[in-house]
Formats: structure tokens, sequence, C-alpha cells
């Protein structure tokens, strides 16, 4: 009768260990999907406003006294908030999308003047994780200054530890 017992109860620990491990995978997916939306929810507002693509995308400058100007900004608050909401994800992403995301992070920010002057006037609206990604960050930030930054690599980025 205890062999019986013994068995059962190391099948409902497989059982539950397996059950766990499903609602993990589960949650993952989930959360990238979530993501995944606030992604596109931003993105959405370049079918709108088409010419500020170029100031997210292609490290165009954008001119305080440009009537996009703050439509600009609105767009590089979605930006952060998004930017906020991955960080505040991270244990429930895996290892290898948290690369893919802080890279994406990474080159968005480094390639966006706007982005770059949005962090720096607002700082105390983010965590540090966030300006850790961005603000703080070097991992891009050769390849946006220098005109030579194809010529070499750029430098190691910290990495955002839990």
């Amino acid at each position: 009768m205890e062999t019986v017992t013994a068995i059962v109860t190391v099948f409902g620990f497989i059982a539950v260990i397996y059950q766990l491990r499903q609602v993990e995978i589960s949650t993952r997916v989930e959360v990238h999907d979530m993501l995944s939306s606030h992604v596109r929810e931003v993105l959405s507002t370049f079918k709108d406003y088409p010419e500020l693509r170029p100031y997210f995308y292609e490290n165009k400058q954008i001119e305080r006294d440009d009537p996009n100007y703050n439509r600009a900004l609105i767009i590089s608050e979605y930006w952060f908030d998004l930017f906020e909401h991955v960080v505040q994800k991270k244990p429930k992403i895996s290892p290898d999308l948290w690369n893919t995301w802080e890279h994406y992070i990474q080159r968005l920010y480094y390639s966006s003047p706007i982005l770059q002057t949005f962090i720096q006037e607002h700082q105390e609206m983010y965590t540090q994780k966030v300006l850790l990604l961005t603000l703080y960050s070097t991992a891009l930030k050769s390849a946006s200054v220098s005109t030579k930054a194809t010529q070499r690599s750029p430098k190691p980025h910290r990495r955002i530890r839990d």
C-alpha cells in the first residue's frame, strides 16, 4: 500500500510541475501578445501622421517651432510608456525575446532625436530601468553620433538586471 501511495504522490508532483510549466508558457505568450498589441497601437499613429515617422526612425531632427513638435512629443511619450511597460514585464519575457526588445528599444531611441530630447526633459517620469535602457545606455550611441560608426562596432551596453 505504501508503494502505491508513493507512486501516486510522485505522479501527482509530476502533474503539478507540468501544469506550472504550462501556465508559465501561457503567461509568456499573453505578455508577448499584449506588448505586441501595444507596439501596433503606437505604430498606428504613423498611419495618421506619416510625416512624423522620420523623426523616430531616420534620425531626423524636429525643431521646437515645427507645427508637428507637440504631436512628436506625444508620440515620444507613447513610446516611453511602452518602454516602461516592456521593462515591467521583463520577468515574464524569455531571455531571447528580452534581447530582441532591448535591441529594438535602443535602436529606436538612438535613431530618434525627439525621443532623446523627451527623456532628457522628463527623466523623473520613468523608472531607473528605462533610463538605463535608453538615456544611460551606450549600446548604439556611437552609431547615432558618429558618421564613422559603420567603420567600428558599437560599444558594449549595460544590461538591465532584475
